[in-house]
């Protein structure tokens, strides 16, 4: 796919969505300018890998510095964060320089080595598809390719379509809500 393939008024009109900030991927100004030293490589694809590269090399994984309202600005700026804030700098720094980017949320097996019929809890993980000509399936985290170890549940433009808790809960105050989540490895 080529920067003039993506530039399109087709490509922007079937996936503005994929392209404009959401609350959790607005761009500041130092985004914004740090992303245009991207946009020099010769393709897209070249682009992509570069900004999966420094968002992997330059953000470290640390719990507990950012929570599910932190925007990728803000994780830009600490450089630090967990598996969705990788996601929202990858798809804010990738929207920036006009290529489409969606969050995906879903689980990881935790043991890539893990035999067939062995059962794991899973790891809720976050991963991002950018466009460039058909989806390409990313993880910012891990660096490794997204395979059968990744479990989809649902893309959208950030953590906010796609949160796996939305809603009310009425009950005594004292009550926890415990989620475990068993993958089995089929093959």
């Amino acid at each position: 796919c080529t920067w003039e393939a993506l530039e399109t008024d087709g490509v922007a009109d079937r996936y503005c969505e994929f392209l404009a900030p959401s609350t959790m991927t607005q761009a500041d100004d130092a985004i914004e300018a740090f992303a245009a030293d991207f946009r020099t490589s010769g393709c897209p694809g070249e682009t992509i890998d570069g900004i999966v590269d420094w968002v992997r090399t330059n953000i470290r994984y640390e719990r507990g510095i950012t929570n599910v309202s932190t925007p990728a600005a803000a994780v830009f700026a600490a450089l630090g964060g967990v598996c969705q804030d990788f996601a929202h700098l990858t798809i804010t720094l990738l929207r920036s320089v006009g290529i489409p980017a969606r969050y995906v949320s879903g689980y990881l097996h935790p043991d890539a080595t893990a035999e067939i019929g062995s059962t794991a809890v899973g790891e809720s993980h976050a991963w991002v598809e950018a466009f460039t000509g058909s989806w390409c399936a990313i993880d910012p985290t891990n660096g490794d390719p997204v395979g059968s170890r990744h479990v989809r549940i649902a893309h959208g433009r950030d953590y906010l379509d796609v949160a796996p808790l939305v809603g009310i809960y009425h009950g005594a105050p004292s009550k926890a809500l415990v989620v475990s989540v068993e993958l089995v490895r089929h093959a």
